[in-house]
Formats: C-alpha cells, sequence, structure tokens
C-alpha cells in the first residue's frame, strides 16, 4: 500500500510563513500529496484570509519533483482566468512547499450537484455555470495546457452554484498527444484512455487481461489531451442535469457504456434530460476524438438550449447510480 505524502506531513496550524505575513489558522482538507490550510495575513488591516497547499518539497531532479513543479507552474500560466482558482505567489522552505490561493469556502461542484442538487432543473444557471467551465479549460488550451482531470471535484463553486473555478492541475500537461493510460477519474476518462483500468479491473478480478479496449485504434499515436478535455465535460454536464454517472468507465466491458455504443439513443432511456441535451452530448462523447465538438461550438450550442431537462408530458426514464 503506498504512502499519502499528505499523511506524513506535519500539523501547520498556528504555523506562520512569508516572513511571518501569514498565520495558517485551520486544516481545511488534504489529499494525496497536500494539505490545504485557511491562513490570515497579519499584515492586511482586514486580516485577509488565504487557502495555503501545504506540499512535501520534492527533489526537482527526480520525477516526483519535476511533476510538482509543472503543477504549480501550469497553474500559475492560467491563475489570473476569473474561472480558475487564482494563485497569489509561492512560499518554499526548507522542507515545504506552500501554494497561496483564493480561498473558497463554499465547496466544490460535487457536492452542489449530489448534496444541493442546485442545477436540476434550472436551465439558466446550467447555462452559466456551464459556460464558466468551457471558459476556464478554453483558456488553459489556449495556453497549450491540457487539465486531464476535470470533474465537479476539482471545480470549486460558490453556494448557490453560480460562481466556478477550476482547480487542482495535478495532472496537467502542455503534451498535445500522449499514450499515458489510466489518468484522472474512470467516469470521467474517454474511449482509450480506460484501458489501463480494464488492465487493473482483469489483472485483479479475472484470471484474464482482455485484449479489447475500446478506442485503442485511435490510440496508435498517442492521444489527444485537449480533446480528451471535452469528453470530460460532457460526463460533467451530464452530472450536473442528473446527480448520475452514465457509466463506470468508458470501456466495452461496461454494460452501460455497451448500452450507448449499441444505441447513442440509450441515454435518453437513462437519463432525465431533453433532446436537445441529448443531441448536444452525442456530439461531445464521440468515440473517434477527431468527432468531438470542439470548445467555441460547444459553447454556441449551450446558448442555443432551449431546455436540458424534459418536458413534464415525457415519461420518466430510467436511472443509474448517482455522482
Amino acid at each position: 500500500m503506498s504512502l499519502s505524502f499528505s499523511a506524513i506531513l506535519p500539523i501547520f496550524t498556528g504555523k506562520t510563513i512569508d516572513n511571518g505575513a501569514l498565520l495558517l489558522t485551520e486544516r481545511l482538507g488534504s489529499g494525496g500529496t497536500a494539505v490545504v490550510y485557511r491562513a490570515v495575513d497579519t499584515t492586511s488591516p482586514r486580516r485577509q484570509e488565504y487557502a495555503v497547499k501545504c506540499l512535501l518539497r520534492r527533489d526537482s531532479h527526480t520525477s516526483a519533483g519535476v511533476s510538482q513543479i509543472r503543477e504549480i507552474a501550469l497553474h500559475l500560466a492560467v491563475s489570473t482566468h476569473p474561472n480558475v482558482i487564482n494563485i497569489h505567489r509561492l512560499v518554499t522552505e526548507e522542507f515545504y512547499h506552500f501554494v497561496i490561493m483564493d480561498l473558497s469556502t463554499d465547496g466544490d461542484m460535487f457536492d452542489a450537484i449530489s448534496t444541493r442538487h442546485v442545477y436540476q432543473g434550472n436551465d439558466k444557471l446550467v447555462k452559466s455555470a456551464f459556460t464558466q467551465i468551457i471558459d476556464a479549460v478554453e483558456e488553459c488550451h489556449s495556453r497549450g495546457i491540457a487539465h486531464r482531470d476535470i470533474k465537479p471535484d476539482n471545480i470549486l463553486c460558490s453556494k448557490d452554484g453560480s460562481q466556478l473555478w477550476l482547480s487542482d492541475f495535478g495532472l496537467a500537461t502542455t503534451e498535445t498527444t500522449t499514450n499515458m493510460c489510466g489518468l484522472g477519474s474512470s467516469y470521467y476518462i474517454s474511449p482509450g484512455w480506460s484501458t489501463f483500468f480494464d488492465f487493473l479491473h482483469h489483472a485483479l478480478i479475472r484470471p484474464y487481461v482482455s485484449q479489447e479496449g475500446l478506442g485503442n485504434e485511435y490510440a496508435e499515436n498517442g492521444f489527444s489531451t485537449q480533446r480528451a478535455d471535452i469528453w470530460c465535460l460532457g460526463i460533467v454536464l451530464i452530472n450536473m442535469l442528473t446527480a448520475i454517472d452514465p457509466w463506470n468507465f468508458a470501456h466495452d466491458n461496461d454494460p452501460l457504456f455497451r448500452a450507448f455504443l449499441a444505441d447513442p439513443d440509450h441515454l435518453s432511456k437513462l437519463l432525465p434530460i431533453s433532446r436537445e441535451a441529448l443531441d448536444l452530448l452525442q456530439r461531445i462523447l464521440t468515440v473517434n476524438p477527431d468527432d468531438r465538438i470542439s470548445l467555441p461550438e460547444l459553447r454556441d450550442n449551450i446558448a442555443r438550449i432551449t431546455t436540458f431537462f424534459p418536458m413534464k408530458t415525457d415519461t420518466s426514464s430510467e436511472t443509474t447510480s448517482g455522482v
């Protein structure tokens, strides 16, 4: 079992950094590699608060150190965009990095979708919120950056879900294509990327490994990292509209995804969405990434949607597991 680096970080509550300018007051959460604290600016008359991401400093000559520096650098490159969580500065000590960011205390989009259900039935809010995500991703792509881990957990939002900020650039890359599989969360990975998950599933649960990896024909020369981001946006849109994951991963061993492949209209039987929403999702969730809708087209289509939700006269859809 691998050790989480966040688990070996000391308790920083009460610690001052940045030559005493910031006081870390409260632990807000943790991930595999970092712990996030609330911090107060002791030099500010208004006692300005920030979020401080604390990381164990890795040797810059190792792959882990290079990845750590890349994450910070790529996030910094887009952090001034209004829909990306802003990095104010980086404080480095002998053993630790402290990334000082805007503080968002209302949680992430996952909570807004699964607990507060703020988007369901609200076309205006869906359009505004989803367009903000498109804008953030388009900013990344315009600077040659693919996020590679777009999901509600990595999108911070206001309590009412009206303001959104893309975060967590741990898997971001400037590579336009890659042969690396298994990056990100299985629900959001596009076809072809899921081959690694298929291997794990069969290696650990069954005595054989399937040689059929859906999308492998697109993997010969690498995957388009930016088009994979657009696939993720389609799954996020489904989450917003229905609080449902349409499948576990985009592979033909997944029965729900196999049903989608056999009949793209199957989503309308599975999800409570309008015909307009279905047509748009079919343009986003194309197995061949070359056929996938572009971000400008996606923004225009979102603006033209009359409603994402079925009319009251429509029959109820079947449902699957929630987000």
